[in-house]
């Protein structure tokens, strides 16, 4: 396996796992989300990687690399959504949001 593929594999596996945490705390409430929202959260998360790289210091617990998680995992589940369509309430299991992020994931 080359150097890349294996840096590859640990961010994804990274990102998984945050999936993962976040949904047994939340369950995949994101659900009801509609694509436009997932789009702000997005730029949300752009526009603090810029500030954050701007000040060039953060606070206990902040960073660039939890941010890009987050954009990661935001991506995911906005292709999900465009999948699925957005619900009005929590529609699928956990098990089934990790399937569908593996999905994403490797796709």
């Amino acid at each position: 396996m080359s150097e890349t593929n294996r840096q590859f594999d640990e961010v994804i596996a990274i990102c998984r796992n945050m999936f993962e945490k976040k949904s047994s705390d939340y369950g995949p409430t994101w659900r009801i989300l509609r694509p436009e929202s997932v789009t702000d959260q997005l730029l949300i998360k752009a526009n603090r990687i810029r500030s954050l790289e701007i000040k060039k210091e953060s606070k206990v617990g902040e960073g660039i690399f939890p941010e890009f998680i987050g954009i990661v995992n935001y991506g995911i589940m906005g292709l999900i959504q465009l999948e699925l369509g957005y619900a009005d309430s929590v529609d699928i299991t956990n098990e089934t949001a990790l399937q569908l992020f593996d999905k994403y994931i490797t796709a």
